[in-house]
């Protein structure tokens, strides 16, 4: 029996996934924050699969760790099918044969690690070296050919197998799919036809996202300043909502806008006679 304010996890999911090292220790407390959030409620027929809406900042928060580093782990992971995300909730996949960037090993093909390939992954996967370090011919032994100088390439910073090149993709690509997020839904919200490849655009919605705001801060902003300008004019009789633009949205009055509350809808404002 199932303590009460337990979480139960699958035994595949613990030994295939948890156990195996699929994760590095980042992902790992993020997968968990889910699975308590879902899977830690139980309904009256079946576990819950998504968790309630969440905000990046409050999981950050949550977990203790730095929001940016968050934002890049978790957006790499949604991108790598680790994490399913809807609506502002989050799933888990348990379905590890669907990720993408899985490293190849046995196991993958239903098959056990033997010994000689766990302490192999086992490897790649969590020795972190403070400084780079090349390996040796024993480390490199049971790999294809030439593999072993392709892992001198590899950076391994925080658990990660992945080559500089490879991170570098996956960023922008990350970025590319922020900018294509934030623009649909600017687009939206106030029926504009703004593209995302505009140099202005990308400047100003990049530098904030190097700051750390994340889609949601976006979205919140696109929101609060839409609720206030919409039908109203300034004293000389300009249309507001013609500030609902990137270049003025994203600039460096962002995170002001972001901090302000919902507007007040008896506030004075001006509208045309």
């Amino acid at each position: 029996m199932i303590p009460k304010e337990s979480t139960p996890i699958k035994n595949e999911i613990l030994i295939d996934i948890f156990a195996k090292g699929l994760l590095n220790k980042d992902e790992m407390r993020i997968i968990f924050y889910i699975i308590r959030w879902s899977w830690g409620f139980d309904e009256e027929e079946r576990r819950q699969d998504w968790t309630r809406k969440l905000k990046k900042r409050k999981m950050a928060d949550d977990i203790e760790m730095d929001e940016s580093h968050f934002n890049r782990n978790i957006n790499k992971m949604i991108i790598e099918n680790k994490i399913i995300i809807k609506d502002s909730r989050y799933q888990f996949n348990e379905h590890y044969e669907r990720w993408k960037n899985l490293p190849n090993s046995p196991f993958l093909k239903g098959k056990k690690l033997t010994k000689k390939s766990s302490k192999t992954y086992q490897k790649v996967q969590f020795n972190i070296p403070k400084s780079p370090v090349k390996l040796t011919k024993k480390s490199s032994l049971g790999m294809p050919k030439n593999q072993g100088e392709d892992i001198k390439n590899k950076d391994v910073k925080g658990g990660e197998h992945l080559s500089k090149e490879t991170l570098k993709k996956t960023k922008k690509e990350n970025k590319e799919m922020l900018r294509l997020q934030i623009i649909k839904y600017l687009n939206k919200i106030t029926g504009a036809k703004y593209k995302i490849n505009t140099p202005e655009t990308i400047k100003h919605i990049n530098e904030r996202l190097k700051e750390g705001f994340t889609l949601e801060d976006f979205k919140y902003v696109i929101e609060v300043k839409w609720n206030e300008w919409k039908g109203k004019f300034t004293k000389d009789g300009k249309n507001m909502e013609d500030w609902m633009r990137p270049m003025t949205l994203f600039s460096t009055k962002f995170e002001g806008y972001l901090n302000q509350s919902k507007p007040d809808p008896y506030q004075k404002y001006y509208k045309r006679e």
